[in-house]
């Protein structure tokens, strides 16, 4: 459970979701691996069905939690959570191909660890009870900070398509535990299978997510491209100065507003002229979303704290 503790313990303000990963997730990982090692070499055949069954389902589970989300990508930013993964990670205010990478690894290692958990409880139960897994995590997920932050709570539809992409999740991860030795998941060609849909799913994140900048953006800047918004999230402390430049050739109208809040307020909406820049009110925690309503662009996640807390608890 190290993976999921240090994201938690991240945003409950415990520490930094690096030094927590440092302190914390490394050791257990390499206390776990010790004991699986000894384990194993020393004859155990239930342990080692459990790790191979946990693996193979956590992995393909993920596989799927992530392809039923794709298709729902354009309308809703589902995968924006796996942006922020990768930046607490690297300890870094601002998305880029280094942090979504980072990011991406931890959501599949997250995904891989409830698998190992799953088949520690219910190896060879009929793969039903991997169903009510996914939901439950998913539960956990939205009762937590995790689903204050995120919004998980007042979004309907997009709870709706978490907790249907959490049945993705645990129909393969149930099937795989259920019988472990004649699963043609977890088969050699099922592993290759495997890994070319990690590739894919990593692939498609690092580039149709969001373009990469043509040139570095300057710390606490937004700016408008013909390409698109950079970087394509980032995160600052609230009243700290932030601000919106357009280097494309046209005027573009941008829209900010202060998702978090129940009412959706609308905090600033201009025009910017080519060349020009625009400070951003970001004066209290929580998510704001940064767009330009008459460009195909997707919009900016801007993830604002106070002290280390992301949500107000003055609302």
């Amino acid at each position: 459970m190290g993976s999921i503790t240090v994201l938690l313990g991240h945003l409950y303000g415990l520490g930094s979701m690096r030094t927590l990963t440092i302190w914390l997730w490394v050791p257990a990982l390499v206390l776990a691996g010790v004991g699986s090692w000894s384990g194993v070499r020393a004859g155990d055949s239930a342990l080692r069905e459990i790790i191979r069954a946990g693996f193979w389902g956590g992995l393909w589970g993920t596989i799927g939690y992530d392809l039923f989300r794709i298709p729902f990508h354009g309308g809703y930013n589902l995968f924006g959570a796996i942006r922020y993964y990768g930046m607490w990670l690297c300890g870094a205010d601002a998305s880029g191909p280094l942090t979504d990478a980072c990011g991406l690894a931890y959501h599949f290692a997250n995904g891989i660890s409830f698998g190992w958990v799953f088949a520690l409880l219910a190896v060879r139960r009929v793969w039903l009870w991997a169903l009510l897994w996914g939901l439950g995590l998913e539960t956990v997920a939205v009762m937590t900070v995790f689903g204050e932050i995120f919004m998980m709570r007042q979004l309907n539809l997009a709870l709706f398509l978490a907790y249907a992409a959490h049945l993705a999740y645990g129909y393969p991860l149930g099937r795989i535990c259920q019988d472990p030795e004649g699963n043609r998941w977890s088969s050699a060609i099922g592993g290759w299978i495997a890994l070319s849909l990690t590739m894919f799913v990593f692939g498609w994140f690092q580039f149709a997510w969001h373009p990469q900048p043509p040139d570095p953006v300057p710390r606490g800047v937004v700016m408008l491209h013909e390409n698109g918004l950079f970087p394509g999230a980032l995160e600052v402390e609230a009243g700290m100065p932030l601000e919106v430049r357009n280097v494309n050739r046209e005027a573009i109208e941008v829209t900010v507003r202060h998702v978090s809040m129940r009412e959706n307020a609308e905090v600033a909406r201009f025009t910017l002229e080519p060349g020009s820049l625009r400070p951003i009110p970001v004066t209290r925690p929580g998510i704001y979303q940064i767009a330009t309503p008459a460009k195909q662009f997707r919009s900016v996640i801007l993830l604002s704290h106070r002290n280390g807390t992301y949500t107000d608890r003055a609302e």
